[in-house]
Parts: structure tokens; C-alpha cells; sequence
């Protein structure tokens, strides 16, 4: 997992895999005023733009993905995500045509980190992740995940 702010991108673009690094300057390019919410493929990369509102950790399942990394940008709003690495868990649950791993929360120890507008965070295939949570209350949150091939790191 790795994560940062859109406005120090260029500082860290030297400790990120270039891919990652051209997901998140392609990102800072969008006019997020005139973007619209969907999903768009650009250079072999899923870039789903949507609005969501947080529910509480607990509702929220914890998932990884085998076949994508993450890249999730907050272009507005407040979230609290929680993570944990995946270690030798197994899934208990699959829906592998969608490539999403869910995670039992029994047993698991999940880390918090609040996320706010310009953040990112990057989850890989080995990071548990459950986004999109609240402490105490519900929050909209206007984000974009951009589903990288693992493919494209080699």
C-alpha cells in the first residue's frame, strides 16, 4: 500500500512503479468540475468516476482484488478507509468476474487512515482494504478508482 496527495505527486514519483506513477498524472489532469461519473479505459487502465456514501466500517466488507491494483483518489469529501496486509488469509467469499475477494472481519486486524480531497491510496492484490467508511457519520464522497492491470508492473 502506498499512499500520498496529489499535490506533492512529482516528489514521489520517483519511489512509485511507473505505471502508477502515469495513472496519478493522468489523473491530475482531469477537469473534475466538468467530468462526468463512469467508467473509462485509457491506455489499457479502468478509471471509474462515481460519488458514494460512506456507511460504517463494519457494513463495509473487506476486500483485495488478484488481477488489478487500485488507485483510488479522492476528489472530494471525507473517507476513513481501513487495510490490513493479506498475509496467508483466504478469501471467504469470491466473485472472481468481478476479480473482488471478500474477507471475514472476524480475526483481522484492519489499520484506519482518513482520506480527504486530493489523497490517494494505492492497494495491491496482497493489501486487504474495506473504503468508503465513517466514524459517525454518513459522507458524500466524490472519488475515482483506477483499476491497473498487475500485468502492467512487469
Amino acid at each position: 500500500m502506498i499512499s500520498g496527495n496529489i499535490a506533492q505527486l512529482e516528489r514521489g514519483l520517483a519511489e512509485l512503479p511507473p505505471i502508477i506513477g502515469s495513472v496519478l498524472k493522468t489523473i491530475a489532469t482531469f477537469d473534475f468540475q466538468r467530468l462526468q461519473d463512469g467508467q473509462r479505459e485509457i491506455d489499457g487502465v479502468i478509471y471509474k468516476t462515481f460519488t458514494a456514501t460512506t456507511a460504517l466500517a463494519i457494513n463495509r466488507r473487506p476486500e483485495t482484488h488478484r488481477h488489478y491494483i487500485d488507485v483510488q483518489y479522492v476528489i472530494s469529501g471525507d473517507e476513513w478507509i481501513q487495510f490490513s496486509a493479506r498475509k496467508a488469509l483466504l478469501p471467504c467469499e469470491s466473485v472472481e468476474d468481478q476479480d473482488n475477494y471478500f474477507y471475514s472481519r472476524e480475526g483481522l486486524t484492519l489499520h484506519d487512515m482518513s482520506l480527504c480531497d486530493g489523497d490517494y491510496v494505492i492497494f495491491f492484490p496482497w493489501d486487504i482494504h474495506a473504503p468508503l467508511c465513517h466514524r459517525q457519520a454518513p459522507q458524500q464522497v466524490r472519488k475515482i478508482v483506477a483499476k491497473v492491470p498487475i500485468a502492467a508492473l512487469s
